[in-house]
């Protein structure tokens, strides 16, 4: 049908694909969990891989409140 190999996937890969689009969305595991009718996180846990960019923008974005939390608790202090 003229599709290459990267182009064809089962119904479980595109269930991989839409855990991972959704970790990295934001939505928690627990959410998660329920829209794939999971009986155990883990499984989630195991079917969500967000790439590495995704964890760096995390990161950040953690460090980024860490910062204004201790610039504000520091003004408060003065």
């Amino acid at each position: 049908m003229g599709f290459t190999k990267e182009e064809i996937f089962s119904p479980h890969r595109l269930r991989h694909s839409f855990a991972t689009r959704q970790t990295e969305l934001g939505v928690d595991l627990l959410t998660l969990k329920e829209l794939l009718g999971h009986a155990d996180v883990a499984t989630t846990f195991n079917y969500s891989n967000p790439g590495s960019d995704h964890l760096e923008k995390r990161v950040r974005m953690a460090q980024e409140k860490w910062r204004n939390q201790l610039l504000n608790f520091n003004k408060k202090g003065e």
